[in-house]
């Protein structure tokens, strides 16, 4: 679903990381030849005996811009969990910010413990680090029913992000002025761009 080059190490040297449906944090190495590790087996929140398959489809993930050990993963299941390179076997948080799966998750380069997700239930959802319990606020631009498969925040302005929905319409948004509506809802299905 997602590959990412990653800085590690004193030396700065690169690795690949990528997630997968298979519910796999894979770390490529190349330094060396291709080499590959387990960051994490992610496994579904709430586990009973009946379940099918204690796995987790992952689908998304970002690490912390100011400790690169620390990690967020999206599932399919609507979860998000915090994880660190340190431990295969166990999430450091878990969060539970939509009822449908996590598309994307994107730490801040301005707030390190803010980060954003977006899902198939159409809306984004502002966290903080600490805060497991509920987002800070979900966004959700009014009569708006596709799911928001991408965000991102602006590198220069620390309250502006954009996203993107299934059908098309680019939405940015600026919590500065609003965070019940994006300030700019461009459908880019109606135009031809040149």
């Amino acid at each position: 679903w997602q590959v990412k080059w990653v800085p590690r190490g004193a030396e700065r040297v690169e690795t690949l990381v990528s997630i997968s449906s298979d519910g796999r944090v894979l770390q490529w190495s190349i330094k060396k030849g291709l080499t590959v590790s387990c960051l994490m087996r992610l496994a579904r929140s709430g586990q009973t005996d009946g379940w099918i398959s204690r796995q987790a489809s992952g689908i998304c993930f970002d690490f912390c811009p100011v400790d690169p050990t620390i990690y967020f993963v999206g599932t399919e299941e609507g979860s998000l969990h915090k994880c660190s390179v340190s431990y295969s076997e166990q999430y450091l948080e878990t969060y539970v910010p939509h009822s449908g799966p996590v598309y994307k998750v994107k730490c801040s380069p301005h707030w390190p413990q803010l980060f954003l997700t977006c899902s198939a239930d159409w809306t984004i959802g502002l966290h903080h680090m600490n805060v497991k319990q509920r987002s800070i606020f979900h966004m959700r631009a009014s009569g708006e029913d596709f799911a928001v498969t991408d965000v991102s925040w602006c590198p220069d302005n620390s309250t502006v992000s954009a996203a993107v929905t299934q059908n098309g319409i680019l939405q940015i948004w600026d919590l500065s002025v609003s965070c019940l509506d994006p300030v700019v809802s461009y459908d880019t299905s109606q135009d031809q761009i040149v």
